[in-house]
């Protein structure tokens, strides 16, 4: 959709609004194939499955009773799951960008937001911070053990009583990749760029306009639910590979200034 809301003799306001929202059903895979891998390590990444939707993240899990509760040992750690499984769905609820353009006499402002809402992330950053505890969320347990949250003994389903340490705790939920899943969401301000032009009205110059402009990419991102940075950069590139992350280098901000002369 686009309009402009406000529009006089010297001030323009132009807005442009995209809302993407996509479901998706893989029906066939070929014969004989169960899976395709897409992106991610060994047997842990994002797979495409016959029936589910295009980008299904999949490794170990919590062992979970009935009601959802995680299964320890009688040590009072997480179980995983004997064989992998689904643990995420990379697809976004919905995608959307807000584009306005601001416009007076010669002066112009122009920015874009960008809004991912949903779609999960396997954030591997986690699986080796937590395992050599360099992140900062491995404090919890140095000084006082814990109870592992909403969780019963597989033993005999009784609830969990017993405390663990994080040098017992971080290194065995590393290893559990429904642990490093996270949630991709973002807002980003994508563009932003302020221009001005000046008409010279000179028939002794060789050009009719100038125009000065400053701007930048990737100024600013919100990811209120994402440790590793930037939950667009992923292992693949840019391929269907997407909503695995290991270390990756954030995407690039960059800052643009510009001279535009029309003849």
């Amino acid at each position: 959709m686009s309009g402009t809301p406000v529009k006089t003799n010297n001030f323009n306001w132009d807005v442009n609004l995209s809302f993407t929202r996509i479901r998706s059903t893989v029906t066939s895979l070929g014969a004989g194939v169960d899976q395709i891998q897409l992106g991610g390590f060994g047997n842990a990444g994002v797979f495409l499955f016959k029936d589910k939707p295009y980008g299904i993240l999949y490794g170990l899990g919590y062992q979970r009773n009935e009601q959802g509760q995680i299964l320890v040992d009688d040590d009072g750690l997480p179980i995983p799951t004997d064989n992998f499984v689904a643990i995420g769905d990379v697809n976004p609820d919905f995608n959307a960008g807000l584009y306005n353009t601001f416009s007076y006499k010669g002066l112009s402002l122009s920015f874009l937001f960008d809004w991912k809402k949903g779609g999960d992330v396997l954030n591997l950053d986690n699986n080796y911070m937590w395992f050599y505890g360099t992140s900062k969320v491995t404090e919890q347990g140095r000084e006082t053990p814990f109870v592992v949250p909403n969780s019963v003994y597989a033993s005999n389903g009784s609830p969990n009583t017993t405390a663990v340490s994080a040098q017992d705790y971080w290194p065995t939920v590393s290893g559990i990749t429904e642990s490093n899943i996270e949630d991709g969401s973002y807002i980003k301000l994508r563009t932003l760029s302020l221009a001005y032009t000046v008409s010279t009205g000179s028939k002794k110059l060789p050009f009719k306009s100038l125009t000065f402009s400053v701007g930048g990419n990737n100024l600013w991102i919100h990811a209120p639910h994402f440790t590793a940075g930037d939950p667009e950069a992923n292992v693949s590139g840019g391929t269907n590979g997407q909503g695995v992350t290991n270390f990756q280098t954030p995407t690039t901000r960059s800052f643009i200034v510009g001279l535009n002369a029309t003849f």
